[in-house]
């Protein structure tokens, strides 16, 4: 009996690997973290999408991002890890699923406006 129920425990815990790594990976920046940029080389590190660009008559510009927000957690990792042990794997079918649709709303658009020397007139959030 004890060899059966240290087999599942191990099989559980060798199960728990999608859904927990999924809830803590981290994609591109917190919201805050781009409305705190300055210049335009602090949105390029973030490695965001140039989706466009409209250089005006003056110097200045206007650039259209797509970007990642960040949305891993390590306490949703360890929520996921502790029903995948208490469920001996069974929380995978349905916790895969769910961390895998929230990677799908985890883009933003950001509209930026810089002055002539690349530095941020003002930031949109679309």
């Amino acid at each position: 009996m004890a060899k059966r129920l240290l087999i599942l425990c191990a099989m559980a815990v060798a199960l728990t690997a999608c859904s927990v790594s999924r809830a803590a990976k981290h994609q591109g920046a917190k919201l805050e973290e781009y409305q705190n940029c300055s210049n335009r080389d602090c949105f390029l590190a973030y490695n965001v999408e140039v989706m466009s660009r409209k250089d005006n008559a003056d110097g200045t510009f206007t650039e259209t991002y797509r970007a990642k927000i960040d949305k891993g957690s390590a306490g949703r990792a360890v929520a996921h890890w502790l029903l995948d042990v208490f469920t001996l794997g069974i929380w995978e079918v349905s916790g895969t699923p769910i961390e895998g649709s929230k990677a799908k709303h985890s883009l933003v658009i950001l509209e930026v406006e810089y002055n002539a020397d690349q530095s941020v007139k003002h930031v949109i959030l679309r």
